[in-house]
């Protein structure tokens, strides 16, 4: 559009403003770990179990095997045999007695076990080095 005589251009300006960021990096962290072994005592307590076998003579008749079976804490196993007589029997010739007792046992064993501790230590950037810029 041109300006006729009669009128004035006044031109209109518009401002705008922008923000930008820059990185900058003030102090480095640096973080290790170090693992250090340590001595250390389990203290620990040991069972076992020992086993007596004692054998019982018996010498009796039976129509069948009898089972085995547990009297005051000790299993009985019935050991058997055929005899030929007119007919064949079963008898039971022995019996074998089984005590069970347990024992405990203290024991200490040195073992070695890792403890690890942390350091962070700081340090500062000279900010001449810094790669990147404004974004």
């Amino acid at each position: 559009m041109k300006a006729t005589a009669e009128e004035d251009v006044i031109p209109v300006v518009n401002e705008t403003a922008r923000v930008t960021t820059k990185d900058t990096v003030k102090q480095r962290v640096i973080i290790r770990t170090v693992s250090e072994p340590t001595e250390q005592t389990l203290h620990e307590q040991l069972e076992s179990q020992i086993v007596e076998v004692t054998r019982v003579p018996v010498s009796q008749e039976v129509e069948s095997a009898p089972p085995i079976r547990t009297e005051d804490g000790v299993m009985i196993v019935p050991v058997l045999e055929e005899r030929l007589v007119v007919q064949k029997k079963l008898f039971v010739v022995e019996e074998l007695h089984i005590h069970t007792r347990s024992q405990v046992e203290n024991v200490e064993v040195p073992v070695s076990v890792l403890k690890q501790r942390v350091i962070v230590d700081r340090a500062p950037v000279e900010t001449d080095k810094v790669p990147g810029g404004d974004r």
